[in-house]
């Protein structure tokens, strides 16, 4: 369980979300939707502790407060963040990244040709070329494959709180139906899996089977 106890967040003192209290529950799929600018983004990245926010209040993590955790705690506790905008590494291979991510959240490496199949396999969940594995992190991807990039990661480091910011943003109808099947066969397979959909499309909710709908407004949910 992941819970958010009194949560409030400012940049530069300029407050973002404002006390807010609220549960996430083994197997639940949580859909956040609302304008842009209600602090949906903020939100997910404070649940991953990046940095560069002020808060205050608490987030638990099974009991116990995170509140502090830096980002490689809560990825190594089994928190993913798929990003609403992620960036281009140059240099750094999709297997290699992967490979150090892998071994850094589950504390050890799997043996190469494993490693290899699980990436392949993720690639061909998502729809991208499995010969994609040795180009660069996001360099020269489509809005819609970086998004399909970010479920490969989800795909191979298996956590267990999920938080999706966006990730249906630049995806066509084919693109869609792949992350509604993604989303689909990944909770079969991991059923206490905690899903934490952050999205503008209300077509999600039914094929997701959304167990909570909230809107965010103004740092709160209405």
């Amino acid at each position: 369980m992941l819970t958010l106890k009194n949560l409030s967040v400012s940049v530069e003192s300029t407050e973002i979300i404002s006390d807010i209290s609220l549960s996430f529950n083994s197997g639940q799929v949580t859909v956040i939707t609302g304008a842009n600018g209600g602090g949906k983004s903020t939100l997910a990245a404070v649940m991953m502790g990046i940095s560069g926010y002020e808060t205050q209040g608490n987030i638990l993590l099974d009991g116990n407060d995170i509140t502090d955790w830096p980002v490689e705690k809560r990825a190594q506790a089994g928190i993913f963040l798929a990003y609403q905008y992620p960036i281009e590494v140059p240099g750094l291979s999709i297997k290699t990244f992967l490979s150090h991510a892998y071994r850094s959240c589950k504390g050890s490496a799997l043996p190469l040709t494993e490693l290899d199949k699980k990436i392949v396999d993720a690639f061909h969940k998502v729809g991208l070329p499995a010969d994609y594995i040795n180009r660069n992190l996001h360099e020269g991807f489509s809005g819609g494959q970086k998004k399909r990039l970010e479920l490969v990661q989800m795909l191979v480091l298996e956590p267990r709180i999920i938080i999706l910011d966006e990730i249906d943003s630049g995806l066509d109808a084919q693109g869609m139906a792949m992350l509604i099947g993604v989303i689909t066969d990944y909770r079969h397979a991991f059923p206490g899996a905690i899903f934490i959909i952050i999205t503008h499309h209300r077509a999600l909710f039914e094929p997701l089977a959304a167990d909570v709908q909230l809107v965010m407004h103004a740092g709160r949910f209405v």
